[in-house]
C-alpha cells in the first residue's frame, strides 16, 4: 500500500487535504500562543504633548510643543491608563518649558511627559503598545480617567527586567560635544551648566558639563547676488559638552535613548527647564 491511496487518503485513512488544513491550523494556533506568551516589559518614554491628534491632521502645522497651559488642569503625575482593570501606562513626571515656536508666550508651553508603558515585541522585534509601534517620532495616545493625550515620542529609555534582547549591552558614561546653531538668546540663557536629564527611575542620564556662546554668523545676499557673511545681532551659536549614560553595544557603538551616538547625529537632552536639541560634533 502506498502512502497516498487512489482516493487521496493518507495511509488509507486520512484525507490529504483535510490533513494539510489541520496542520496549517495547528501551526497558526501555535504561533499565536508563542506570541501571546512573550513577556511584557515596562518601557520609559518621553513625549512632547500635541494639541490634537497628529495622526489625523489633514493640513496645517501640527502643534506639538505648543500646548495651552490649561492642559495641566487635566493631567498630573500618577495618572494611569488601564485595560480590563490592568494598568498599562503611568505618567511619572511632567516638564514645563517655553513653547518651541513662541518662547515669550506665557499662555502656550512645551509640555513633556515622562511615561512608563507596558509594551511587548512583535515578530520583527518592534516595540508594540496597544497595537501601535513605539519608536522615536511616532505618536503615542494615552487615555486616562481625566483626559485623552496625544504626544510625539522623542526618547525611549531602558526596557524592564523582563526583556533580554540587549542583555549583552553595557551602560557606560561618555562625553560628547554638540552644537546648536542660530539660536535665540533665550535658549542660550536657559541652558545651565550642571543641569541634568533624569530618567523615570531617578537616575541621571545626562549632564551639561560646559557651555560656550558666541554671536552666530549669517549669510546676506546683496542686490547684485553677492553673498556676505555677517555677525548676527540676534542669534547665537552654542557649543555644549555633555556627559551621557549610554549603552555600549559594540566596540564603537553607543546608544542614548535608543538613538546612535556618533558625529553628525542629532541629540536631544531634556533638562528640568529646557529641551536641548543639537548636532553631535565630537564623541
Amino acid at each position: 500500500m502506498g502512502i497516498i491511496d487512489q482516493k487521496g487518503r493518507l495511509f488509507g485513512r486520512i484525507n490529504v487535504i483535510d490533513f494539510t488544513i489541520l496542520v496549517v491550523v495547528l501551526l497558526v494556533v501555535l504561533a499565536g500562543v508563542i506570541y501571546f506568551l512573550r513577556g511584557e516589559s515596562w518601557v520609559e518614554v518621553k513625549l512632547i504633548v500635541c494639541d490634537e491628534n497628529p495622526a489625523i491632521k489633514l493640513s496645517g502645522v501640527i502643534n506639538c510643543g505648543h500646548t495651552n497651559i490649561l492642559f495641566l488642569d487635566s493631567v498630573q503625575p500618577g495618572d494611569v491608563e488601564t485595560e480590563r482593570g490592568k494598568v498599562i501606562a503611568r505618567i511619572n513626571d511632567i516638564i514645563l518649558m517655553p513653547s518651541i515656536d513662541k518662547p515669550l508666550d506665557q499662555k502656550y508651553n512645551s509640555i513633556i511627559l515622562g511615561v512608563a508603558i507596558l509594551a511587548k515585541k512583535n515578530w520583527d522585534n518592534d516595540l508594540i503598545y496597544k497595537n501601535a509601534i513605539v519608536k522615536a517620532n511616532s505618536i503615542l495616545k494615552l487615555k486616562t480617567d481625566k483626559s485623552i493625550i496625544h504626544g510625539r515620542i522623542f526618547s525611549l529609555g531602558a526596557l524592564g527586567s523582563n526583556d533580554s534582547s540587549r542583555k549583552d549591552s553595557l551602560l557606560v558614561r561618555e562625553e560628547v560635544e554638540l552644537q546648536l546653531l542660530n539660536q535665540e538668546e533665550w535658549v542660550a540663557n536657559a541652558i545651565k551648566v550642571n543641569s541634568t536629564e533624569v530618567d523615570l527611575n531617578g537616575r541621571v542620564v545626562a549632564r551639561i558639563i560646559s557651555k560656550e556662546v558666541w554671536p552666530a554668523e549669517i549669510q546676506i545676499v546683496s542686490d547684485s547676488g553677492e553673498v556676505f557673511r555677517r555677525i548676527s545681532p540676534i542669534y547665537k551659536d552654542i557649543t555644549l559638552r555633555a556627559e551621557l549614560l549610554v549603552e555600549k553595544a559594540g566596540e564603537n557603538d553607543y546608544y542614548y535613548n535608543k538613538a546612535p551616538v556618533k558625529v553628525g547625529e542629532s541629540l536631544r537632552i531634556a533638562t528640568n527647564n529646557i529641551l536641548i536639541s543639537g548636532t553631535i560634533t565630537r564623541v
